[in-house]
């Protein structure tokens, strides 16, 4: 797991994407890379979404439930 900082309004939908093979993964936000890793994994996947909130001062308690939409997702495999 790694924190990746984006510079982009959060309340706007954004495309992100993940692509992974022999030259190890790659994250991008928007068309712009945020996270190069040299290892990739070689099974069966699983997608989950998750937003966390790390930085900034605590809020007030009547500021949650926070909430996110996902517009929308796909998938798709590239033959060997």
């Amino acid at each position: 797991m790694t924190e990746v900082r984006v510079p982009v309004d959060a309340a706007r939908p954004h495309t992100w994407s993940v692509t992974w093979g022999l030259d190890g993964t790659v994250i991008s936000c928007a068309g712009t890379e945020v996270g190069r890793f040299a290892q990739a994994p070689d099974y069966p996947l699983i997608l989950m979404l998750d937003l966390f909130e790390t930085a900034g001062p605590s809020p007030s308690p009547t500021a949650y439930p926070k909430t996110a939409v996902i517009h929308r997702v796909r998938g798709w495999s590239v033959p060997a």
